[in-house]
């Protein structure tokens, strides 16, 4: 409920009512870590200025600075990062130089890459000349550097010559030869104020590395940067990608392709396409039963679900079968969104990972109430390793995403995970 007021009183006008986000600023610190982390959210997004309340403006900061420096330990990196955020989209320019001495000092790639965000909300050629020295080989701080340079770079007071340093930056990162760098490199260079003929062939090479289903996403989106750039000389590979075995990257190289020729080649699109793994392992199957439970075992203790065969059969079978290899042992969870789910399940530990196949959606009538296990997608018949757990109802995701399981044991540890607790192992229990 803390959660929920928090977000809908900083979503209304506040304009000239200061005092209305001095009990949003006194939750930065509460021993809940979600109430802690949606006030600094909150607090981000809600244009307070310091002309609308002097003494409101200095005590924010004050608190703020405090959980940045965190000099007595006492305070998480993800308040950290959340403050970081916080104290750049209000305060700005003049918090550059505390942003960059976190930067200099912190070693924690998921600390930094919130710090990078943070100095990405400050649009002025000092922050573009502080992202443009960070020399990380971590994926999470090099998507983060490259979305907040195109942050940076839509400021109209900064150089050519600055601007195209950053260009040159980003573009250099589709060498990494990384499904996630690439894919936001091609975003990037995608937006208008990277649109430039010579990404061209660069997208055009780091295409032709990738390989469904594992890179479809990457595959989809520099689709779309090509059908952005325009470019004749993208032709002949986008024809190809239409004889792609997935309907994403098919649908995605049509519409860069009408982009380009003006020619409409929905036709090219199969109206159905089939399963593209499928594993029918009758006698394994049979084996499972009706109530079978799982074990989680995480960081924050254990969390017993119950699993659903007849509802998602082929989801149950192939996620019985990744617990007997030990798959799930020792990963993260590396998404958390308060009062609405955790997520944890990838071998990459970002969110970009899968179990190098991906398995049919099975929707059921299953509806997605409080502790309701489910898979993540990236659309239908994209599912793969990532499940998540919901907070409480969630009717939006009714039909989209399959329901597998439910938890019967363990929802104060569903409530107490936060991103980085592990899943210190998955274990089939039967009664």
């Amino acid at each position: 409920m803390q959660v929920n007021a928090l977000r809908a009183l900083t979503s209304h006008p506040t304009r000239g009512k200061a005092d209305v986000f001095t009990p949003v600023i006194a939750k930065f610190e509460h021993e809940n870590e979600h109430v802690s982390l949606t006030a600094l959210q909150a607090i981000g997004g809600s244009k307070l200025k310091e002309k609308e309340g002097t003494d409101v403006w200095k005590d924010c900061r004050l608190r703020l600075v405090r959980i940045i420096s965190n000099r007595n330990q006492a305070f998480t990196w993800r308040q950290q990062g959340e403050a970081a955020i916080a104290l750049a989209k209000i305060y700005g320019q003049s918090e550059l130089a505390l942003l960059n001495g976190l930067l200099t000092k912190e070693r924690n790639p998921r600390l930094r890459a919130k710090v990078i965000e943070a100095i990405g909300e400050v649009s002025n050629p000092e922050a573009a000349e502080i992202l443009l020295a960070i020399r990380d080989t971590e994926k999470a701080v090099i998507m983060e550097c490259t979305n907040a340079l195109v942050k940076v770079c839509k400021d109209t007071t900064l150089t050519p010559e600055l601007k195209d340093r950053a260009y040159q930056t980003i573009l250099s990162f589709l060498e990494r030869n990384d499904m996630a760098v690439t894919t936001t490199a091609a975003s990037a260079l995608a937006d208008s104020v990277f649109l430039r003929e010579s990404s061209v062939e660069p997208l055009m090479l780091a295409y032709s590395r990738l390989k469904t289903p594992d890179d479809v996403e990457t595959m989809v989106e520099i689709a779309k940067a090509l059908g952005a750039l325009k470019s004749a000389k993208s032709i002949s590979l986008l024809e190809q990608a239409l004889l792609n075995e997935d309907n994403t990257v098919v649908t995605a190289a049509a519409q860069a392709l009408k982009n380009i020729t003006g020619k409409d080649y929905s036709d090219r699109i199969p109206k159905h396409s089939a399963a593209k793994y499928t594993d029918y392992d009758w006698k394994y199957f049979d084996a499972i039963r009706r109530d079978q439970e799982i074990l989680l075992r995480t960081s924050r203790g254990d969390i017993k679900i119950r699993l659903f065969p007849d509802e998602a059969p082929f989801t149950v079978m192939s996620m019985m079968k990744l617990i007997d290899k030990g798959f799930f042992n020792g990963l993260v969870f590396h998404r958390v969104v308060s009062n609405f789910v955790i997520q944890g399940g990838d071998p990459r530990g970002d969110g970009w990972g899968g179990p190098g196949y991906a398995i049919r959606s099975e929707f059921s009538l299953l509806k997605y109430r409080r502790g309701m296990v489910g898979v993540a997608s990236a659309g239908k018949d994209t599912e793969g390793c990532q499940l998540f757990v919901t907070h409480c109802p969630t009717p939006h995701l009714d039909g989209r995403y399959t329901i597998f399981g439910q938890v019967l044991e363990g929802m104060e540890v569903v409530d107490a995970i936060q991103v980085g607790d592990r899943i210190e192992s998955v274990a089939v229990t039967r009664k």
